[in-house]
């Protein structure tokens, strides 16, 4: 479980990880990289961008970049939100109270992406990846890192629990089973034999 925001990013995590397993004697192919990710649905990309302000709080996409300079300690007369950002500015200190790797994300992100804050607080929220869109849309966003290797699946969390679940069942995972990567039915009752992991002896 992990923030990924980015595929070059996800695919560094995922190699520092493996390697820190082979080195502990363990064997990298029984670990899985399943990233927290927010999907907020609409009937077009823009009726999910208006939800998106609607479920965060801020209201508006003034808000969404109100609400990242306060986060990121920018100081408001400063911020222009349609300038690219430098990913070294938001690499958290290492003494803060909150998760810092949760927090390394965005810096990931803006290292890999040259954004801008407008762009930046439409791919993240809450620190885990933000889809946004139609639920074709969605399921393009889902399985573009999943089909690489990138990740091993997804740890949804959903703004509004459980109405967010219940629309994801109902219009993406028709779309990922239509796909072919999503299964219809399960072969094991265990989260262990749903991943294809080994028991332990």
């Amino acid at each position: 479980y992990c923030n990924i925001l980015s595929r070059p990013a996800g695919q560094a995590f995922g190699k520092k990880v493996r390697d820190r397993a082979v080195s502990f004697g363990r064997d990298p192919a029984s670990i899985r990289i399943v990233p927290g990710l927010v999907v907020i649905l609409g009937q077009t990309r823009e009726e999910a961008l208006r939800k998106h302000e609607l479920f965060s709080g801020t209201g508006s996409e003034d808000g969404l970049l109100a609400r990242f300079a306060k986060e990121n300690g920018i100081d408001p007369r400063d911020f222009n939100p349609d300038i690219k950002l430098d990913g070294e500015r938001f690499i958290p200190d290492q003494n803060r109270q909150w998760a810092v790797g949760m927090g390394l994300g965005l810096s990931e992100l803006l290292t890999h992406e040259k954004l801008t804050a407008r762009e930046a607080v439409r791919r993240s929220e809450g620190h885990h990846r933000l889809l946004l869109g139609t639920p074709e849309e969605v399921a393009d966003g889902i399985i573009d890192l999943w089909q690489d290797g990138t990740v091993d699946g997804y740890t949804l969390q959903p703004p509004r629990a459980p109405d967010d679940i219940a629309e994801f069942v109902e219009k993406v995972v028709p779309v990922l089973q239509d796909r072919g990567v999503y299964p219809r039915e399960y072969d094991g009752a265990t989260i262990r034999d749903r991943y294809g992991l080994p028991y332990p002896d």
